[in-house]
């Protein structure tokens, strides 16, 4: 993937310099962290900004190049459109539970 350093800025910016999955920051993580196409090139997702995603390695490897292309099932969690709190529960011992 060739993202331009201006688009890369764009993003980074946005995201406020955190993984916009898990929210750590680049300052936690030891760096920048990584750019991730919400919707995977493999499976015909495109390079706009609305598709790309700020985040971490660990969050960038673990999503891999999943997609639900079966639309009657609740789709993965997408940080530039859908509510946190729909698709996690954060347990009072700080433990983070996935609903969805």
């Amino acid at each position: 993937m060739s993202v331009s350093e201006s688009v890369r800025r764009k993003i980074r910016e946005r995201a406020d310099f955190r993984c916009e999955y898990c929210e750590i920051s680049e300052t936690d993580s030891g760096g920048e962290l990584t750019i991730d196409h919400f919707h995977p090139q493999s499976k015909n997702g495109g390079d706009e900004e609305e598709n790309l995603v700020y985040c971490c390695f660990r969050c960038n490897t673990y999503k891999g190049d999943f997609w639900n292309e079966d639309s009657n099932q609740i789709s993965l969690f997408n940080p530039r459109t859908d509510k946190r709190d729909e698709h996690f529960w954060l347990s009072e011992t700080g433990k983070l539970y996935a609903l969805t």
